[in-house]
C-alpha cells in the first residue's frame, strides 16, 4: 500500500512539475503514509501514549501553564523581581529530571519503573491545577499557588522524561524510522504550544487567569488513560532484576553523587524561594549552589579515571582489568572487522571498526597514507601496556587468517587485499 502510494506520488510529481511536487508533499495522503510507517515500526500504543504525553501534557497543558503564569502572579499583585523568582522556582522540576530518573530506576513500584510514577504525578498535578482554579484569590496565598505550579511542572517533567526513555528504546531497535518519530513528537508539541498561546488570551479576558488552570486540569488527567491501559508496554521486574539494576547504578558512584547533589541543590532553591522574601538572599543561595554543583562536576569527573588507575595498581591484574572491560562490551570478545573502500585515502584501505564494541568514541582509527591503518588506539582502548601484544592476551580471541599476522601490532601487511 505504501509503495503504491509512493509510486503514485512520484508519477504525479513528474507529470505536474514543481507545482505538483509541492502539492504532493503537502497532501494528507503523504502524512497518512508517514503515520502508517510509524505504526508499522513502533506500534499504535507507543504513538498513542506519545500523543497524550508529548502533545497534550507537554504541548497544551504546559503551554497554558507557562503563558498564564505571569497573569496569575500579576493578579496576586506580586512585584516584578519577586515574580521572576517565583517563575524560576516553578520551573525547577525540569532541572530535577536526573533525580526523577534515578528514583524511578532505584525504587520500582510493584516491579514497574515508569507507569506508577506517571500516575502519581498526574494525580498530584490535577489536584494542584484544580486548587488554583477553584481557590485562587479566595484564601489560597501566593506561595500556595506557586507550590501548585511546581507540582504541575513536575508532571510535565516526569511524563516527558519517562516517555522519552520509552521511545528512545524503540528508536534504538528501529533507528531507520527515528527521524519520523521525532518529527511526530515535536510537531505535536509545537502545535499544542501554538494552540495554548493563541487561546489563553481569550480565556483570561473573559473568565480570568485562575480559570485557565481549571480548564487544563481535564487534559492533564487524560494521561491516566493510556498509562492505566498499559500503552507503555512495560514488563514488571522481579526482585532479582531490580537488585541487578541497583548494583549497576552503584557501579557509577560519581554519577549517583552528582545526581543527588543536583537534586538537593534544586530542592534547596525551591525551599528558599518559598520561605524567603528577600530577592538578594535567593540570589546568594543560587550563586552558592551553582558554585558547589560546578565544582563537584569538575572534581568528580576528573577523579574518575584516577580512581580506576589507583584500583588497577592495588593488585588488580591485567587479566582482570581486560575481563571487566570486555564485560562492559556485552561480553562479546570477538573482533568485528569491517573492510570498506575509501576514496579519500585509497580504495584498498581497510577500516577496523567496532573493536569488541567497546567505547566506540575512543576507537578513532586514523588511516595512514597508502593502504595502512594505525592500530595504536587498541592499546589505549584495552588498557594494555605497549609491551603486551593483543594476540598474546588469553581473553582476546584471534580468528585464524585475520589476527595471526598481527604480531607485533605495528605490522600492517594484512591490510592490503
Amino acid at each position: 500500500m505504501t509503495a503504491s502510494c509512493d509510486q503514485d506520488d512520484v508519477s504525479s510529481m513528474k507529470a505536474a512539475g514543481g507545482k505538483g511536487r509541492a502539492l504532493a508533499m503537502d497532501s494528507p495522503r503523504t502524512l497518512l503514509s508517514v503515520l502508517v510507517r510509524l505504526e508499522d515500526a513502533y506500534g499504535w500504543r507507543l504513538l498513542g501514549i506519545l500523543a497524550f504525553a508529548q502533545w497534550v501534557v507537554k504541548g497544551v497543558v504546559w503551554g497554558f501553564t507557562v503563558t498564564a503564569m505571569d497573569f496569575l502572579l500579576r493578579d496576586y499583585a506580586v512585584p516584578g523581581p519577586k515574580m521572576q523568582v517565583y517563575k524560576a522556582i516553578a520551573m525547577l522540576p525540569w532541572a530535577m529530571k536526573p533525580l526523577f530518573g534515578l528514583l524511578s530506576d532505584y525504587f520500582p513500584i510493584m516491579g514497574y519503573r515508569k507507569a506508577p510514577y506517571i500516575i502519581i504525578v498526574t494525580l498530584v498535578a490535577v489536584a494542584a491545577y484544580s486548587t488554583i482554579g477553584l481557590t485562587a484569590f479566595k484564601g489560597l496565598p501566593v506561595k500556595g499557588a506557586v507550590l501548585c505550579l511546581i507540582f504541575g511542572c513536575m508532571q510535565a517533567s516526569v511524563v516527558d522524561l519517562l516517555t522519552e526513555a520509552r521511545y528512545a528504546e524503540k528508536i534504538r531497535e528501529r533507528p531507520e524510522s527515528g527521524p519520523d518519530l521525532m518529527t511526530y513528537v515535536w510537531g505535536g508539541i509545537t502545535v499544542g504550544n501554538l494552540f495554548a498561546t493563541g487561546s489563553v488570551g481569550f480565556i483570561i479576558e473573559h473568565w480570568g487567569s485562575a480559570a485557565v488552570y481549571s480548564i487544563i486540569a481535564l487534559p492533564a488527567a487524560t494521561m491516566l488513560v493510556p498509562t492505566c491501559l498499559g500503552w507503555l508496554e512495560e514488563s514488571p521486574m522481579c526482585a532479582q532484576e531490580a537488585g541487578t539494576v541497583r548494583s549497576r547504578l552503584w557501579e557509577q558512584k560519581e554519577l549517583v553523587v552528582l545526581v543527588l547533589l543536583t537534586g538537593t541543590a534544586t530542592i534547596a532553591l525551591v525551599l528558599v524561594g518559598l520561605l524567603q522574601d528577600s530577592v538578594f538572599v535567593n540570589l546568594a543561595v543560587a550563586l552558592v549552589a551553582s558554585v558547589i554543583v560546578i565544582s563537584a562536576f569538575l572534581v568528580l569527573l576528573r577523579s574518575a579515571p584516577k580512581l580506576d588507575h589507583h584500583r588497577r595498581g592495588k593488585g588488580h591484574t591485567m587479566d582482570k582489568t581486560c575481563k571487566d572491560m570486555l564485560c562492559r562490551g556485552h561480553q562479546r570478545g570477538l573482533f568485528l572487522l569491517l573492510h570498506k573502500r575509501q576514496r579519500a585515502v585509497s580504495r584498498r584501505t581497510a577500516l577496523l571498526q567496532d573493536v569488541l564494541r567497546l567505547r566506540p568514541r575512543r576507537l578513532r582509527l586514523r588511516p595512514q597514507p597508502g593502504r595502512h591503518v594505525s592500530l595504536q588506539p587498541l592499546h589505549a582502548a584495552l588498557a594494555l601496556p605497549r609491551h603486551v601484544h593483543l594476540r598474546e592476551h588469553p581473553l582476546v580471541p584471534h580468528p585464524p587468517g585475520i589476527i595471526d599476522g598481527l604480531h607485533p601490532l605495528e605490522r600492517r601487511s594484512w591490510l592490503a587485499r
